[in-house]
């Protein structure tokens, strides 16, 4: 694995296990930072077989996606429930290819996570970082300990799926409490959340505006179908001038008051104010 770690990352993109002249391609663009090579919802059933012998096959003979620039690889398997997932298991401890970080899809409690644990890091020194998805409603209710796995990095929200298991409109304003769910069990353990894809790939404003209210609701990042998205992502997750401007005079404030009470612009300034603007410095690369 390269030095980048999986929960600095704010946009992930998605391309199908069966396409690998798309594989690459990602490695171009300097926006990517992981790309998830995906045996899940984007191979059709009859396509599942030939795709996990292609995706095997690259990652044997190439280990990773080659960029100059860093870049994580994923893969996205299917779910363990499912003949597919069995296999996606079976073929990666049996060849021993083992990539960056494993995306799982639809997990429903935090014993299928050992289980993935115990199967893909029998005799590795190192274990195997896992994205946990929360597709469904028993998912949900189980967030916070699938969470806290400690081989779970990340959870992502699975807005069509879990939106179809609770009979609802996928639109933000009627899934907003289920996202606010994912991110506060994310939070708890002390990890990242991940937002579901925007699907109108060529609508940027809209892509926009979405991601500015996850990042709102405390989202960490969203994922992409699309090279194009992942720009406009980046973008919005990225600190502006004015957010690093002001994360610095609050710290000179802070520092500056000895552990006194302080102000800044007429409002205290309190610990957890204090952290977020070290997070924004930090992303940026900016000394405090």
């Amino acid at each position: 694995m390269n030095n980048l770690k999986p929960e600095s990352c704010n946009s992930l993109l998605f391309t199908p296990a069966n396409r690998p002249e798309r594989f690459e391609k990602p490695a171009s663009n300097k926006n990517a930072q992981m790309v998830v090579l995906d045996l899940e919802d984007a191979v059709s059933l009859r396509y599942k077989d030939q795709a996990r012998e292609i995706l095997i096959d690259y990652l044997q003979r190439n280990n990773s996606i080659p960029a100059d620039h860093p870049m994580i690889t994923a893969v996205r398997i299917n779910a363990i429930s499912t003949q597919a997932g069995l296999k996606d298991i079976v073929c990666l401890v049996r060849e021993k290819v083992v990539p960056d970080v494993i995306f799982l899809p639809k997990v429903q409690n935090v014993q299928e996570v050992e289980l993935y644990s115990e199967l893909l890091n029998l005799g590795r020194e190192k274990h195997v970082q896992f994205i946990a998805a929360i597709e469904t409603a028993v998912g949900l209710e189980n967030a916070h300990e699938i969470a806290s796995h400690q081989d779970v990095v990340a959870i992502g929200f699975g807005g069509a799926d879990l939106a179809a298991d609770l009979g609802v409109e996928l639109d933000f304003e009627n899934t907003a409490v289920y996202r606010a769910r994912v991110v506060q069990a994310a939070k708890y353990a002390g990890k990242v959340a991940w937002d579901v894809p925007y699907l109108d790939f060529k609508d940027e404003k809209g892509l926009r505006k979405e991601t500015q209210q996850i990042k709102a609701m405390g989202f960490n990042g969203k994922i992409a179908i699309h090279p194009a998205q992942l720009e406009p992502i980046n973008q919005v997750f990225f600190p502006s001038e004015e957010e690093i401007d002001e994360a610095k005079e609050i710290l000179i404030t802070f520092k500056q008051a000895n552990g006194s009470a302080c102000q800044y612009k007429g409002k205290m300034l309190d610990v957890p104010v204090v952290k977020k603007s070290q997070a924004i410095l930090e992303k940026v690369g900016c000394e405090y």
